[in-house]
């Protein structure tokens, strides 16, 4: 997702879920400002569609999958962020409120031009230092090239290309390409990614 409009004014975290809460933009919080998110291209949606839907019929009982409308939340002295992952697997039982969890398991974002750099950096040194965080998941969508980085593996980074099967430790669950890519047409996804590079230069 990526952030079109941009607030120079500090709001509290209060200020910030309460206008969520009835806002029909979604926006994201980083340390007082805040980021209206822009829609996805179809390959987007589809690809965080297929992942969900796997997901939620094939990971434990005991956790939740939840598709790009849960917030992940993060707050230390530090710092305070709101993240809206396309995709986010929970376990447990929790207290936050219900439009927001501090727990994630696992959590996969679809790169686009617009969110890649914030994907790889920012947001991922703060999804490390969740203390229930597994797995971070980065999928292409112009691509078949899924990324993936384990807490295990002090996080470091593993590639799976469309000849292997996708290993989801944190979870159990194993997918496939196919999977990943049903109904996704990569060629146009290729024309709709060049499109928004182009239009986040201008």
């Amino acid at each position: 997702m990526a952030y079109p409009k941009r607030s120079d004014e500090l709001v509290t975290v209060d200020e910030y879920l309460a206008g969520e809460a009835s806002s029909a933009v979604r926006h994201e919080f980083v340390d007082g400002l805040i980021y209206a998110m822009a829609g996805a291209t179809e390959a987007h949606i589809v690809i965080a569609a297929n992942l969900t839907a796997a997901l939620t019929v094939r990971a434990p009982d005991a956790s939740r999958v939840f598709p790009s409308d849960m917030k992940v939340e993060f707050r230390n002295d530090e710092v305070s962020r709101f993240y809206y992952p396309d995709v986010v697997v929970a376990c447990g039982e929790h207290d936050n409120a219900r439009d927001r969890r501090s727990d994630p398991r696992l959590i996969i974002e679809v790169l686009s031009p617009s969110t890649e750099r914030a994907d790889r950096s920012e947001k991922f040194e703060i999804y490390k230092q969740l203390e229930t965080m597994g797995e971070y998941v980065l999928v292409d969508q112009v691509r078949k090239q899924v990324e993936v980085f384990r807490r295990a593996n002090n996080w470091q980074r593993e590639v799976y290309l469309p000849d292997q099967a996708i290993q989801l430790e944190s979870v159990g669950v194993k997918l496939t390409f196919d999977e990943v890519y049903r109904r996704v047409d990569l060629d146009q996804a290729a024309n709709d990614s060049r499109a928004e590079a182009e239009q986040n230069v201008r």
